[in-house]
């Protein structure tokens, strides 16, 4: 498979995950990864969904875990990435742009919605732009 990456100095590892015990999610994360540098964990509603995210540093590697109830392949961090991944396939002159745009400070999905000219949320314009071109059902 030919694999799209948008890494950049600053870049974490994002790992989604499913949890149907959020709870236990939580317990386990801090007992795992609490005493690693930069450990954050938060929990919170977002879209109307209870997730949890955590961060932390594991030698050079900044990671974020984000868990919620969802299968992972219908959450929407999953979702973006697969429209990032098709939209940089079919134009590779995209990923040089949202690099350049990263390395200033934008989020991702504000670099691709910039690109393609979509305005407003961008978490949300880029689903939206996913779902009108058949990128994503």
């Amino acid at each position: 498979m030919n694999e799209v990456s948008l890494y950049i100095e600053d870049s974490d590892l994002d790992i989604i995950l499913q949890a149907f015990h959020l709870d236990k999610l939580e317990s386990d994360i801090r007992r795992f990864y609490s005493g690693f540098p930069d450990f954050i964990i938060k929990r919170k509603r977002i879209r109307d969904q209870e997730v949890i995210k955590a961060n932390f540093q594991f030698h050079t590697f900044i990671f974020e875990l984000f868990g919620q109830k969802q299968a992972v392949d219908q959450q929407n961090a999953y979702l973006h990435m697969v429209i990032e991944d098709h939209l940089i396939k079919q134009n590779p002159a995209l990923k040089k742009e949202v690099i350049r745009l990263k390395q200033e400070g934008m989020n991702t999905e504000a670099c691709f919605c910039k690109l393609l000219g979509l305005e407003g949320d961008p978490f949300e314009q880029l689903l939206l732009y996913g779902k009108k071109t058949g990128i994503i059902g």
